[in-house]
């Protein structure tokens, strides 16, 4: 078959399967994205995750972040180096901050 066969063999399969549709709606039936298993996928779609929203809610709260270490240069006399508990970067704080950090590489609370 050639490929200017093929093509309108494609085409007309398309023209058909959306002339058949046309027919079925207009003949008052349901179109299969109202089925109660599609409506019942869209409602739990629709749910919110808690799991995930508490995590996405906590890697968004504003504050501060620490700052990035380069080796080889001095670290100010008023930051100290913190490392992260979860991913264990080297942040650079305030020393005497009373203000919570977060890490500025995976976003989790710092230690004081």
């Amino acid at each position: 078959m050639s490929t200017g066969a093929l093509f309108f063999v494609i085409v007309g399969a398309y023209v058909a399967a959306s002339i058949y549709d046309s027919i079925k709606l207009k003949q008052g039936r349901k179109n299969w994205t109202d089925s109660p298993l599609m409506q019942s996928e869209a409602k739990q779609s629709e749910q919110p995750n808690s799991i995930e929203d508490e995590k996405t809610e906590k890697n968004n709260k504003p504050g501060k972040y620490g700052k990035r270490v380069v080796y080889g240069n001095a670290v100010p006399h008023d930051r100290k180096v913190v490392l992260c508990r979860y991913c264990g970067t080297e942040n650079m704080i305030v020393a005497n901050g009373r203000e919570k950090y977060r890490c500025y590489f995976c976003r989790e609370d710092l230690p004081q």
